[in-house]
């Protein structure tokens, strides 16, 4: 559950990992999109912790100091956006890697990020989940438009649970 906080740039957007593709990006480069403004983005909790966002292309560099990840955006029905993150090299071989998820909805000049947790999710999502961690803790999903499914109904269901705000 707690793999992306290895990759620290990212960690407080999708913290934990809870969606997961492995060996498979699930969300479609030629449908994405970058409503995200490049800068540096500052965390509303008491670590404020700052991101900084850059974009090439239809893929986002997010960087916490050194440490960079890459993050893939798509629109999902709801107005909302999927995001995917995984370690920096993964925009050039994304079929290689495994991905996290999470939902990400835009006020102003704000992010606001829902995180899955499968533990709590997994009732609301399961009809789309390929399987489970043996623990429980992290939901694998093999299908892009299952999992799609899966973070609208996160979006719809859940509050933001980190806000972003860009200086």
């Amino acid at each position: 559950m707690r793999r992306l906080l290895m990759i620290a740039p990212v960690a407080a957007l999708l913290l934990g990992g809870c969606f997961e593709s492995r060996d498979a990006l699930l969300l479609d480069p030629a449908v994405a999109v970058t409503p995200l403004a490049d800068g540096t983005y500052v965390t509303d909790d008491e670590d404020k912790t700052e991101l900084t966002v850059t974009h090439k292309g239809k893929w986002y560099q997010v960087a916490e100091g050194a440490d960079a990840s890459a993050m893939l955006m798509t629109p999902l029905p709801n107005g909302a956006f999927a995001v995917a993150v995984a370690d920096a090299p993964c925009a050039e071989t994304p079929g290689a890697c495994t991905w996290d998820y999470a939902v990400v909805k835009l006020d102003g000049n704000k992010a606001l990020a829902t995180l899955p947790n499968c533990e709590t999710d997994s009732g609301l999502v399961g009809a789309w989940l390929s399987t489970l961690s043996n623990d429980g803790d992290i939901c694998y999903f093999t299908d892009g438009d299952k999992l799609q499914k899966a973070l609208a109904a996160v979006a719809d269901q859940r509050p933001a649970t980190q806000t972003y705000t860009r200086r």
